[in-house]
């Protein structure tokens, strides 16, 4: 669905811990860290109608963005992907924070049976 067939990529969670550098800390909930030196960072919220992002939660993705850029000093590009049930609501807050989003329809294909 991110359409990053056939490249060799590791998973996994990130955290950093609040400190004296970091007013905030910051935690992702999956990272994909991809050989074509890019880096996914996915931020996965369950709700039962599509995701509505304020500008406090977009501020907060731009500030874990940034948080991880500084701290892991990664010279890859970093993408902000969504991973919703329903998917997000794409308002002035969202366009300026997610670059990606996948909906659970990206995520599981229907049965070719049904």
């Amino acid at each position: 669905a991110l359409g990053i067939q056939g490249i060799h990529y590791e998973c996994y969670a990130w955290s950093a811990a609040q400190s004296e550098e970091h007013a905030q800390g910051a935690q992702v909930d999956l990272v994909i860290d991809r050989a074509d030196r890019c880096v996914n960072l996915c931020e996965i919220k369950f709700c039962s109608s599509p995701f509505v992002l304020t500008r406090e939660y977009a501020q907060r993705l731009r500030e874990k963005r940034d948080l991880f850029i500084q701290v892991t000093g990664t010279r890859k590009t970093v993408f902000t992907t969504l991973i919703t049930a329903f998917g997000a609501k794409e308002n002035e807050y969202y366009l300026g924070a997610v670059d990606n989003q996948l909906s659970i329809d990206d995520l599981f294909l229907p049965d070719p049976k049904y």
